[in-house]
């Protein structure tokens, strides 16, 4: 599983260990499915996309190109939420598979 904040070193940690054969699957949360959501299709909405562009600073090119490789690579091995929801005027509303 990776997740949290540090969604560079969590991406590269991801990327090593599915390219080595040392995990099976990767379990994503936090920024780091957030980033992995975004590149598969998904529209995270502005301020979710700029909080990771400002996270991320200098390294956002790298780790997104990172994120595609894997995503394009091993899709069958990334276990992405789909239980999702958005905050839209104050009000929950949830964005389901």
């Amino acid at each position: 599983m990776v997740g949290g904040i540090k969604v560079e070193d969590s991406i590269s940690i991801a990327d090593n260990m599915l390219r080595k054969g040392i995990a099976d699957q990767i379990w994503a949360t936090g920024g780091v499915a957030n980033l992995l959501i975004e590149y598969s299709g998904v529209d995270i909405g502005k301020k979710n996309h700029d909080f990771l562009v400002n996270e991320l600073g200098d390294s956002y090119h790298k780790t997104v190109e990172t994120a595609k490789a894997i995503l394009n690579d091993f899709k069958d091995k990334i276990m992405l939420p789909t239980d999702l929801a958005a905050n839209v005027e104050n009000n929950r509303v949830d964005l389901t598979d």
